[in-house]
């Protein structure tokens, strides 16, 4: 009776791992080498599937011995996750909505807490990156990282830009009657932009960004 073996190899982004489902080992003690030039000093199993291999026919997953099969395996699976041309406009979609959503949602919480939260940005950096991850079909790829970082600062400007403008019509008597989405508001919105911000600021924007840009990492493994 053969069993399937669900070995992993570990990579780079926690929680996720490659060739989750690797062919059925061979039976114990079965005849056979485990090539045309098999070298009995350097046989050992795959560490994946269990197979026998040695020197002349293995192969090395992030310092692992694998066999053919298996490398070619972990091949397949990293390029069918890279995000090719035409993931990248639904990848933005996906950004774009979740930068308008979390930045509503952030000057929000500052309206009604009256009370400006920072590390929210470091939500808005999260939600967005899976929003541009989601919208590329959880492909992956470095053209999806920098959509990612991209996306999450029009999300954060977004955030400070409904927030100051909820100040300024609250506040200033000439602007009670103008709506958020005035567009002579932006002017204005740029100019006082920097005493709405902190040093604090720019560590949670970092933090953010980072978060954004890990998200659509791709799985990065040392295949030979």
């Amino acid at each position: 009776m053969t069993h399937e073996s669900a070995r992993t190899i570990p990579n780079d982004r926690p929680g996720t791992t490659l060739s989750e489902h690797v062919p059925p080992p061979l039976p114990a003690g079965a005849p056979g080498a485990c090539c045309a030039a098999s070298d009995p000093q350097s046989a050992g199993p795959c560490a994946l599937c269990e197979r026998p291999i040695c020197a002349s026919c293995r192969g090395v997953v992030n310092g692992k011995n694998v066999c053919a099969e298996c490398r070619a395996k972990v091949f397949s699976e990293l390029e069918a996750e890279q995000a090719d041309v035409a993931r990248v406009p639904a990848a933005v979609g996906g950004g774009v909505v979740a930068a308008i959503l979390c930045g509503a949602a952030w000057a929000a919480m500052v309206v009604a807490t009256n009370f400006e939260i920072g590390y929210a940005a470091v939500g808005v950096g999260f939600v967005v990156g899976y929003g541009v991850l989601l919208g590329a079909r959880k492909k992956r790829g470095k053209n999806l990282q920098w959509i990612a970082v991209a996306c999450s600062v029009l999300g954060l400007l977004l955030g400070k830009y409904f927030t100051i403008a909820h100040l300024i019509i609250v506040n200033v008597e000439d602007a009670k009657d103008l709506s958020h989405f005035d567009p002579r508001l932006v002017p204005v919105f740029f100019r006082a932009l920097p005493d709405f911000l902190s040093p604090f600021d720019a560590l949670w924007v970092f933090i953010a960004l980072r978060v954004a840009w890990r998200i659509p990492k791709p799985t990065k493994l040392e295949v030979s």
